[in-house]
C-alpha cells in the first residue's frame, strides 16, 4: 500500500530533478561568459598576429 503511493512521488521528483538540471546546463553563467570572450579575444589577437606576420 505504502509502496504505491511512494513509487509516482518518487517518480515526478526525478522528472522534475532532471528539468531543473537540464535548465540549469543550458544557462551560462557571467563567469562563463567572461572566460569566453577573454578566450575569443586572445583568438583575434592570434589572428592579428597571423595576419601581420604574412604581410
Amino acid at each position: 500500500m505504502f509502496l504505491t503511493f511512494l513509487v509516482p512521488v518518487v517518480l515526478v521528483l526525478v522528472v522534475v530533478m532532471i528539468v531543473l538540471a537540464a535548465r540549469g546546463s543550458m544557462q551560462k553563467s557571467p563567469l562563463q561568459e567572461q572566460q569566453d570572450a577573454e578566450a575569443r579575444a586572445r583568438r583575434a589577437a592570434k589572428r592579428a598576429a597571423r595576419e601581420a606576420d604574412r604581410d
